[in-house]
Order: C-alpha cells, then sequence, then structure tokens
C-alpha cells in the first residue's frame, strides 16, 4: 500500500513538471537527461525551507553541472554557484530572494556579476544558457 502512494505522489510531481516544461518558450536540449521528478521535487523542498542540504543534494541530482561552470568562470564563489543552482531550478530573482533571506536587489546584482564572470552578452538569456551547461 506505501509503495502505491510513493508511486502516486512520485506521478503527480512527474506531471507538474512536465506542465512546467510546457511553459517553458524554448525546449530543453535533446542531450541533457534530466533528473527524476521526484528528485527535482525534493530539491524545489529543500531550496524552499532554505535547508543547508539544498546545494549537497543539487550537486548530486547535476553533478557536471558545477564542474562546467567552473570551467567557463573559475573565479566564482560559493555563494554565486548556488545562485546559478537556484536560476537553474526555474526560482526567480524574488523567489530565490525569499528563500536565501537576501533583498531582491543583492539578488540582482549576484545574478549581474556572474554574468560579467561568464562574459554573458546583454542579450543572452542567464536560464538557457544554464539549462544548456
Amino acid at each position: 500500500m506505501q509503495l502505491f502512494e510513493k508511486k502516486q505522489v512520485h506521478g503527480e510531481s512527474f506531471l507538474k513538471t512536465k506542465e512546467l516544461k510546457s511553459l517553458l518558450p524554448t525546449p530543453y536540449p535533446t542531450h541533457y537527461v534530466e533528473p527524476s521528478a521526484f528528485k527535482l521535487e525534493l530539491l524545489h523542498q529543500y531550496a524552499k525551507k532554505g535547508s543547508p542540504i539544498f546545494f549537497n543534494e543539487f550537486v548530486k541530482a547535476f553533478p557536471n553541472f558545477t564542474k562546467k561552470l567552473l570551467s567557463q568562470a573559475p573565479t566564482l564563489v560559493l555563494k554565486e554557484i548556488e545562485l546559478c543552482a537556484y536560476s537553474r531550478l526555474h526560482f526567480g530573482t524574488q523567489e530565490i530572494a525569499l528563500y536565501t533571506r537576501l533583498s531582491v536587489r543583492a539578488i540582482e546584482s549576484r545574478k549581474y556579476r556572474i554574468r560579467k564572470k561568464l562574459q554573458l552578452k546583454k542579450g543572452d538569456n542567464f536560464l538557457l544558457w544554464l539549462i544548456e551547461l
């Protein structure tokens, strides 16, 4: 009985993720294999709670993300990488500010510094760049 409930919850989470993907302006790159919907749901819960294990779980779910990000910009600090992790999970600036207990302006400033370190142009989509990473 308990196994069935977990599958049911997992199925509902998968539908939510599928609905979110349909709202994106461009599809995910075909070469990317996404973690399970259950893992993504857990990551979202950790992020919303401001849990200290969020980043560790993110690294487990996206093992190459940090390595690729640091290969593009080796001067990124941990807080900037965490911000990229939140952004990679499609959290907006205001949500990130709420969950990290920082001001919206502080998040905007960090995003600006990250864009400079990554040498992204003004018209480049930061979220799409992170997804393709």
